[in-house]
């Protein structure tokens, strides 16, 4: 049985988009609108430093547009997951996009700024402005990457190339997403299903191990039809990633991404090790 088309799912299974926006000229209200506050965001260039109701308010404010775009982008992927060919909903991911990138530049400002403040002008802004306690770990995280930030100029010519670094990535979407085709499966009752990630993800955990095979080995043949494409992609974000630690200076990438929930490389080579060390089980178990 082929992939069933959203018109053939029922509609109790359907997320419900309405919550968010009501209809696309919702969205299309909403995005001109949180276009037109990012571009207002720059003018809360050089307030921050000012006092602690200064750096609450602008922190406030940015926070809220920040908020904003994170609907628009929620829409408008989730619109376009529902069907990945719709050129519509592409559209709506590639301007959201744009805007994201947008508001990293403009508001790339923020941690230099911030990392401007002494220490203890910043503990007098705590103490001036009580409401400030929200933004406790915001403001942590930020100083807890002082030696990795950049001068604002500097922040913000990397945000402004954000849109060009993201093309492979985007076209590993795309690709998997959109052009990919897996083939057909036998599941657990014999009937032959077109494998989908979602079906994948469910077939894989079958307590019949043919049924787990035949999954695996589908899966993997159509990535292995792409696979110079693919490794052609993942160069790219590899690169991408090198880049960014390298300017930053982080000793690799994976201390960078690391560095974003305050995880020691420690804990993660652990990890490595402990998966590494019982693949058996799990190649075993495939």
């Amino acid at each position: 049985m082929a992939i069933p088309t959203r018109n053939e799912v029922p509609e109790n299974l359907k997320w419900d988009l309405t919550r968010i926006f009501k209809t696309d000229e919702d969205w299309e209200a909403a995005f001109d609108k949180a276009k037109d506050d990012v571009e207002k965001l720059g003018a809360l260039k050089g307030t921050l430093t000012k006092s602690g109701k200064d750096l609450y308010e602008g922190l406030t404010k940015i926070l809220a547009v920040k908020r904003d775009v994170e609907n628009i982008y929620v829409y408008a992927t989730m619109s376009s997951d529902v069907d990945t060919s719709n050129s519509h909903y592409l559209g709506y991911v590639s301007r959201v996009q744009t805007l994201a990138n947008q508001f990293e530049a403009v508001t790339s400002f923020i941690s230099p700024e911030i990392l401007s403040i002494p220490s203890d002008k910043l503990a007098q802004f705590k103490k001036d402005e009580p409401r400030l306690k929200n933004y406790e770990h915001y403001l942590e995280t930020i100083t807890n990457k002082r030696p990795h930030t950049l001068p604002a100029e500097e922040e913000k010519i990397i945000a402004d190339a954000s849109d060009a670094m993201g093309v492979s990535e985007n076209t590993f979407n795309v690709l998997t997403n959109s052009d990919m085709e897996y083939g057909y499966v036998q599941d657990e009752d014999g009937n032959m299903e077109q494998l989908s990630d979602g079906l994948y993800s469910l077939l894989i955990q079958s307590q019949n191990r043919d049924v787990r095979k035949g999954a695996f080995d589908t899966l993997y043949a159509a990535y292995g039809q792409f696979q110079n494409s693919l490794a052609s992609t993942l160069s790219g974000v590899v690169k991408k990633h090198n880049y960014n630690a390298k300017v930053h200076k982080y000793d690799s990438a994976r201390e960078a991404a690391l560095s974003e929930n305050n995880v020691p490389t420690k804990v993660y080579d652990t990890l490595i090790q402990e998966v590494d060390s019982h693949l058996d089980l799990l190649h075993r178990y495939v």
